[in-house]
């Protein structure tokens, strides 16, 4: 007899100690919406395309073409989805610290500015002060300021 993958109940029972799962997914869920509010106000007559239909990464291709998405910051936002991905097709995967730094790294590169220079320039430091929580907690804060000035600047109202 074949055993189920260890861990596999957990998700149920303990939902609490998968918080770097719970954040990445709804993050994405976020993002991803605030990507469909920029293209819908791009759309300058109402037709009946869907926005939603689209992939993740085409909506972000389409705010890229629209300049809602500058193109320096474009792997920044697909590596959101590549992370998503990996905890929506790996049961046990494990989001580390190193990754996280990496990424902030990348943002800083690509063009995000991070009010403490900590979270990407000094690995040590950054752990202890943010370790994965708080660090992936930074990075969909940015990646969603983005798109809300870019809404607010195009006069959609985002309810608090």
């Amino acid at each position: 007899m074949k055993k189920i993958t260890k861990g596999f109940f957990e998700y149920w029972l303990y939902p609490e100690q998968k918080k770097a799962l719970s954040t990445v997914v709804m993050g994405h869920l976020v993002i991803e919406n605030l990507l469909v509010e920029a293209i819908k106000t791009q759309l300058k007559v109402p037709c009946e395309f869907n926005p939603y239909s689209l992939s993740y990464p085409e909506k972000v291709g389409l705010c890229i073409s629209q300049r809602i998405i500058p193109t320096n910051k474009k792997s920044a936002y697909l590596k959101l989805n590549t992370l998503r991905n990996k905890f929506s097709h790996q049961l046990n995967y494990e989001l580390t610290f190193d990754e996280v730094f990496e990424y902030a790294k990348e943002m800083n590169l690509a063009g995000f500015c991070f009010s403490d220079d900590t979270i990407h320039k000094n690995k040590d430091s950054a752990k202890e002060m943010y370790d994965v929580e708080l660090t992936i907690d930074e990075i969909l804060e940015h990646l969603s300021i983005e798109l809300i000035l870019f809404l607010h600047d195009n006069g959609v109202v985002i309810p608090q």
